[in-house]
């Protein structure tokens, strides 16, 4: 939906909508170095649960902005977020499952993320039926 959110309400030109999209990649990018170089495995499951809470938060707060340059720190923090909550979701399975169940589990995994489309078909419902920012 960010597409549509820069075009629609922040009325970007297609060069500054790719910006606008370049920067959750730059905030993911960050996120990933962080996890990898600064994070002892025992802050595992509270990296989990944080970029959970900024991707989440960021999302509402992009939906109401109405300033580019919010905007593209919003997306930067979520992509942070998402960063980490990517990267910590397969970790900690893989962990905290037992040898014997790791294949099955991470299958599951898959199947599951395999399922996100679904959630997007939603969103661009939504979106098409109560609007753009109360879908999202």
């Amino acid at each position: 939906m960010v597409p549509v959110i820069g075009i629609e309400i922040l009325k970007l030109t297609p060069f500054w909508n790719g910006v606008l999209l370049a920067a959750e990649c730059v905030g993911g990018f960050l996120g990933a170095i962080f996890v990898s170089m600064f994070m002892p495995p025992r802050h595992y499951r509270r990296v989990f649960f944080w970029g959970s809470i900024v991707i989440s938060l960021s999302i509402v707060f992009f939906s109401l902005s109405t300033n580019f340059y919010l905007s593209v720190l919003l997306l930067m923090l979520g992509g942070f977020g998402l960063a980490e909550f990517s990267t910590m979701q397969v970790t900690l399975l893989f962990l905290e499952t037992n040898s014997e169940f790791r294949g099955r589990i991470l299958g599951l995994l898959t199947v599951c993320i395999g399922f996100g489309p679904v959630g997007m078909f939603y969103v661009g419902y939504l979106a098409e039926t109560l609007g753009t920012v109360t879908g999202l």
